[in-house]
């Protein structure tokens, strides 16, 4: 129960939530297991659940008709996914995947009206929240548009971190290839790789087979400033 209470007290969706709400939570709170690249859930699937990640990371994506498959970020522990659990009628929008060993804390979309019902000063954050995922999604909609791939690879490696680790701050490592970094991007594992260069060469990150550490983050926004 302790750990449970502590990564939901940690969990930006629900800190608007007060502690004896937090605590409710943590009794309704289903633990999953899931291991690494095992199906969560599907696009079109019902969307009844949602799931803050204990430990692990998740992978949301999607996949087209040849199978192949599109990153479009990672969540890491404290986040959380399924938001479409908060809008009524609606089935996933993207797919789920266990990016590696994963633990989830899932709550029927029934236990998170009944939470709100009890504390509806909850509302005020959720609403926030989305409103900076939206936010962030737009900006890496614009980047496709208007940049290079340096500066759209850039925007994606602070988006996933931001997902993944709740802040780009700090030094952080991102465990990706070169494939999954050129499938977010709709180019090829070649191409991703020609558009990190610039920035290795600056400092602002490294790559290791299946990782990359962004070094220097406040190097990596000035880095995307310029290039407006």
């Amino acid at each position: 129960m302790i750990d449970v209470l502590e990564t939901l007290a940690g969990c930006r969706v629900l800190a608007g939530l007060p502690e004896e709400g937090l605590e409710q939570a943590a009794r309704m709170a289903r633990v999953l297991t899931f291991a690494e690249g095992q199906t969560i859930y599907t696009k079109g699937s019902s969307s009844k659940t949602l799931a803050v990640i204990e430990s692990g990371a998740v992978r949301i994506n999607a996949i087209n008709s040849a199978g192949k498959e599109l990153t479009l970020t990672i969540c890491g522990p404290g986040n959380w996914f399924g938001d479409a659990v908060f809008c009524a009628d609606t089935t996933r929008a993207y797919g789920a995947v266990a990016h590696e060993p994963t633990r989830l804390l899932e709550f029927s979309s029934e236990e998170i009206n009944a939470l709100l019902e009890a504390y509806p000063q909850g509302y005020a954050t959720i609403v926030r929240e989305l409103g900076q995922r939206l936010r962030a999604a737009f900006t890496v909609i614009e980047d496709d548009a208007l940049r290079g791939n340096p500066a759209r690879l850039a925007r994606r490696l602070q988006f996933i971190a931001a997902f993944q680790y709740g802040r780009i701050d700090q030094p952080v490592s991102l465990r990706l290839t070169q494939e999954q970094l050129g499938n977010m991007l709709g180019i090829t594992r070649q191409a991703a790789n020609r558009a990190m260069q610039p920035l290795v060469e600056q400092g602002l990150l490294e790559y290791r087979y299946g990782q990359v550490y962004l070094k220097d983050p406040a190097g990596l926004e000035a880095f995307l400033l310029a290039q407006e």
